[in-house]
This record gives structure tokens, sequence and C-alpha cells, in this order.
């Protein structure tokens, strides 16, 4: 009988790993394809202005891409990053959303005060996401990718913080940001490769 319930419990297990190897591999993918598809909206918008419809689009793909450095964080036990990273996305959403309400109530001070701090706070967010990223750099086969993700980040905080307030800044911004997303593309299909067989128990708590 103690044989057989040993027997179930060690084909449970296996069945659980199986599982989560497919979740992990999953979130990877859709992270990896989420990279892309900010990346061609950002180009998107130097055809079409549909600014709205890009920022939802853009902060649906923002969020799937966290999810994917929130798995390798967890697969690779590196708390700091994980808080960084959750702390980043809370930080996105909740700019995303004062936006909105920012186009809604224009002229309102107490608003647009409001979403000014929230902008800064983005763009220390983001430069602080670069910094933590140098974290995966340990990471043999994510080395080169991470040394060029990391700076745009940086980058990008930096152009947060009122260089967006320059006509030829945004474009160089916008270039940038296109290249980052596909390079972050290449990240998560490597990791999908590299973790393609790791286990893990549960990705995000």
């Amino acid at each position: 009988m103690a044989k057989k319930r040993g027997e179930k419990k060690r084909q449970n297990t296996k069945q659980n790993k199986t599982k989560n190897k497919k979740i992990q591999k999953r979130i990877f993918q859709i992270a990896a394809v989420a990279a892309i598809i900010n990346a061609i909206t950002l180009f998107l918008m130097f055809i079409i202005n549909l600014q709205i419809f890009y920022s939802l689009i853009i902060i649906i793909t923002s969020i799937l891409v966290f999810f994917g450095y929130l798995a390798i964080a967890k697969i690779k036990k590196i708390k700091s990053f994980k808080l960084v990273t959750k702390l980043f996305l809370t930080i996105v959403i909740v700019v995303f959303f004062l936006s909105i309400v920012n186009n809604v109530f224009k002229g309102n001070k107490i608003v647009s005060f409001i979403y000014l701090i929230a902008w800064i706070l983005l763009g220390a967010g983001h430069l602080i996401f670069g910094l933590a990223l140098l974290q995966l750099a340990k990471e043999k086969d994510f080395r080169k990718l991470i040394y060029i993700i990391s700076p745009i980040y940086m980058l990008t905080g930096i152009y947060y913080f009122g260089l967006y307030l320059i006509s030829s800044v945004i474009l160089i911004f916008q270039i940038i940001a296109i290249a980052g997303g596909l390079v972050e593309a290449i990240l998560f299909f490597k990791a999908v490769k590299k973790y393609s067989n790791h286990y893990s128990q549960k990705f995000i708590n």
C-alpha cells in the first residue's frame, strides 16, 4: 500500500514538473512576442497618430514582458531583481491610468501635478530597473544582450526626466526603444531554450 502511494506521489510530481515546464516555456514565448509587438507599435507611431490606442497596446505588451523578467528572477532566485521588477511594473500601470485621467481632466492643476510626479517616478523606475537588469549579466548566455538592454532602460529613464520635450530626442528615443524591444525578444527566445528543461514550481507569488 505504501509502495503504491509512493509511486502515485512520484507520478504526480512528474506530471506537475511537466506542466510547469510548459507554463514556463509559454511565459517566455509570450514575453518574446510581446516585445516584438511593442517594437512594431513604436514604429507605427511614426506613421499613424493613434496615441491612446498605441499606449494601450504598449502597456499590455510591457506587462507581458515584465512577466518574462519575473519568471527569470524566480528561476535564478534573485529576490532583489524580482522586487524591483514588481515595483517598476506597478509604476508603469499607475502612470498609464494617470495619463488617461490627465487626458480626461485636461487643465486640472492637481491632476497635472500628480501626473508630473508619476512621470518623474517612471523615469526613476527605468533607471533603477536598468541597473537591476545587470544582475542577469551573470548568465553567460544573456550577458551581451543584457549589456544592450540595460543602458536602453537607463536612457529611457533620462528621456522621461524631461528630454522628451525636445522633438529630435523623441525620434532618437523611439529608434532606440524599437531596437531594445527586438533585443528583449531575442533574450526571451534564448530563455525558452535555456530554461525549457528547468523546473520551477511557481513563477510569480
